[in-house]
């Protein structure tokens, strides 16, 4: 089973999906992570994801990033996701090109039938059984990222480029993800990270995730119910 973990940045699915891999794993599972500990395992994906995040880029177009994050994609793609599934492990993956659609078309303003054909192309065809959407305010998002800053010693450190563009595009590229979820109910679970604890999102992402390889139904979209307005 392929299963790709998408949000924003500063949503939480790095830390879930590490903990869904080592979870599976204890359950006898045989599970690769194509981005295990937050780094990509291919070292050409690795380079290019630095290019895409150098804040003195600035001046990069919304098509050039596009294409860009398509090879880092398509790169893991033969690398390391291709290998993991024809061996009949588990693959799961901390972005796909889901995340190229919401970046370019949602966050940049480029009209997501113009980006489609590119993206089927650096898929091969091959698109994740299962995708948790781990959902976020963006205000919270961006706190938890400057907070995990000061934890980690790097609150010095230059800004990615996503991250100097503003608040707003989070906001954009979260409604796009979010569209893209409603329009294949049966691909997205939706897995809100606003205020539950961690090991209470770990559980009901462990159970969602075991019900689909065991190929019980799942039938409710949404593991953690949004708060009424």
């Amino acid at each position: 089973m392929f299963i790709d973990f998408e949000g924003i940045d500063g949503s939480g699915k790095t830390t879930l999906s590490n903990l869904l891999a080592s979870r599976l794993k204890r359950l006898g599972y045989k599970v690769a992570h194509a981005r295990e500990g937050g780094e990509l395992q291919s070292p050409t994906a690795r380079r290019i994801r630095e290019l895409t995040r150098d804040a003195r880029l600035l001046e990069m177009g919304p098509r050039a990033e596009f294409f860009l994050n398509l090879a880092r994609d398509a790169q893991q793609l033969e690398e390391v996701i291709a290998p993991a599934l024809k061996r009949g492990e588990v693959c799961i993956t901390d972005r796909y090109l889901y995340s190229q659609l919401a970046l370019t078309g949602g966050g940049r303003g480029l009209k997501e039938e113009q980006l489609l054909p590119s993206c089927e192309l650096a898929s091969q065809g091959l698109w994740p059984d299962l995708v948790i959407l781990v959902d976020v305010d963006p205000d919270l998002a961006r706190l938890r990222k400057r907070l995990g800053k000061v934890q980690s010693g790097k609150v010095n450190d230059t800004d990615s480029r996503k991250g100097l563009v503003g608040a707003g595009l989070a906001v954009r590229v979260r409604e796009a993800f979010l569209a893209q979820a409603r329009k294949d109910p049966a691909r997205w679970i939706i897995l809100e990270n606003n205020d539950q604890p961690l090991r209470v999102l770990e559980q009901r992402l462990v159970e969602a995730v075991v019900a689909r390889l065991e190929g019980r139904e799942q039938p409710v979209q949404r593991l953690v119910p949004a708060p009424t307005p």
